[in-house]
């Protein structure tokens, strides 16, 4: 075994400031220790803070992603009513702070129709309206959590407006917010 010359001293302290061990000192196993304790540490942060850098770029990457369809529908997008097996067509339409998804809506002529409509949680009235004698539709529906079905059998092809028809005192109205949408009767 080795003997310690007699320049060298045990530390009493570790220098753990810049990491370095003092040439002039042979730190002795609770030294030692303490100082691995202080590296794995800051190793330690140093990887938690790259995890978090990461996490936060996935964050972003996927907030960039357009909205999968089955998921969610585009406020702006067509919505072709679905023919069911009782030969009824049905479509859902959400409303909102001033909107509607989808805004456009597609139903077949003189085939049944059944609307779905609700509304989301909030504290702002609305309603559902369309005004198209010429197709045999007159609609006007107050909105509420729990979907309402509304029945009706359109009479003739074209594209009728819906919109909510509330409006508060001097302000403009749902519909000028932007809270419409078209119902498009097709052959």
């Amino acid at each position: 075994m080795r003997s310690i010359p007699k320049k060298y001293t045990i530390c009493p302290v570790p220098n753990t400031r810049n990491g370095s061990i003092s040439s002039t000192c042979i730190p002795d196993a609770r030294q030692i220790l303490g100082h691995c304790v202080h590296q794995f540490s800051e190793i330690n942060r140093q990887i938690s803070n790259a995890m978090r850098i990461c996490l936060l770029s996935i964050v972003v990457c996927l907030s960039a992603l357009p909205a999968v369809p089955a998921l969610a529908q585009d406020p702006g997008k067509s919505f072709q009513a679905v023919i069911d097996a009782d030969g009824t067509q049905r479509a859902k339409i959400l409303g909102g702070s001033y909107f509607f998804k989808p805004k456009h809506v597609i139903v077949k002529v003189n085939v049944p129709v059944e609307l779905s409509v609700s509304l989301e949680p909030g504290i702002v009235p609305h309603t559902l309206v369309i005004k198209a004698a010429e197709a045999g539709i007159a609609i006007d529906e107050s909105l509420h959590t729990d979907p309402a079905t509304i029945a009706f059998t359109p009479r003739a092809v074209g594209k009728y407006p819906f919109y909510c028809k509330n409006k508060l005192l001097f302000f403009k109205s749902h519909r000028e917010k932007g809270m419409e949408g078209i119902l498009e009767v097709v052959e």
